[in-house]
């Protein structure tokens, strides 16, 4: 696994409020490798707020049919959890990042889909953090629609 992996795994293993991430894709290269997926479902499990914005397709419903063929992962944890957010932005967002608790930042230097790159992990960083909070607060309020998943059957949330 590469370190950037490995450092957003380890920030959304600390999460203890939220998290927030803003990538291209949300495929199964990062987002469904078992140590993300272990990290993810432990936070959920702990009442971790997560929010996810992605772009793979310009059409909605292909995007949401992309999750279900790319990342069965990530669909079944949004049948589980409430607090599972996944936002679906129509043009790819230039910047990709995570926030965590407002104070962890992991930033992804502007790059193509598949092109390796290059991230920043900053950590005890509140203003930095408060400010990344608020840029993708913005990105879902401006441009992102929600992904409808509907829940397992007898579910209880």
């Amino acid at each position: 696994m590469s370190e950037a992996r490995e450092a957003l795994n380890q920030l959304v293993k600390s999460a203890k409020k939220e998290v927030k991430i803003v990538s291209g894709e949300l495929n199964g290269k990062c987002y469904e490798t078992s140590s993300f997926a272990d990290a993810l479902t432990d936070a959920l499990a702990r009442g971790v707020d997560a929010r996810m914005i992605f772009h793979r397709y310009p059409d909605i419903q292909e995007a949401r049919d992309s999750l279900y063929r790319e990342n069965e992962g990530i669909v079944l944890l949004k049948k589980e959890y409430d607090n599972l957010h996944l936002y679906w932005q129509k043009k790819r967002n230039p910047k990709h990042f995570c926030v965590i608790d407002s104070n962890a930042i992991h930033a992804e230097v502007p790059h193509g889909p598949g092109e390796d790159r290059e991230v920043m992990v900053m950590r005890n960083t509140s203003s930095l953090g408060k400010k990344a909070e608020q840029e993708f607060d913005a990105i879902v309020k401006r441009e992102c629609i929600e992904i409808d998943i509907p829940k397992k059957k007898g579910s209880g949330s």
